[in-house]
């Protein structure tokens, strides 16, 4: 998965698919070289995307079993993902401990796409596949 991953930033998100009755999503990237990779993560327990607009610019992409992402770095991202604009988050401090408890036990994946421009995203879900073409 990381090879796949390495010519992410610059890369422009052009798809995002939901599949809420399997609880999976899928991205689809342009990368700078003309290549494609699509990312699909199933088993989806949360997801939060803000700014999503016609062009849509990585910075990069972090997934927690890959990335060494500091424990404020995962509390940050849970709050985010947990909440609305314009609300506080719906998750309880018990229910945010067990989440990070399960992504510290690589049992879910957090993946973060950080913008250069347009979408921010972060997923929580089991598992994460990378394809290229």
């Amino acid at each position: 998965m990381t090879e796949e991953l390495e010519n992410i930033h610059d890369a422009e998100l052009v798809n995002i698919s939901i599949m809420r009755a399997v609880r999976s999503l899928r991205l689809e990237f342009l990368l700078v070289t003309g290549g494609k990779i699509q990312v699909l993560v199933d088993g989806v327990t949360h997801f939060r995307a803000a700014d999503v607009i016609m062009q849509n610019v990585v910075s990069r992409l972090l997934i927690s079993s890959r990335d060494a992402l500091s424990d404020n770095d995962i509390a940050d991202r849970l709050r985010w993902v947990t909440r609305l604009s314009d609300t506080s988050s719906f998750a309880s401090d018990p229910q945010l401990d067990l989440l990070r408890a399960k992504l510290l036990s690589n049992e879910l994946v957090l993946i973060f796409l950080e913008p250069s421009w347009g979408a921010e995203l972060v997923i929580v879900g089991k598992s994460i596949s990378v394809t290229t073409s």
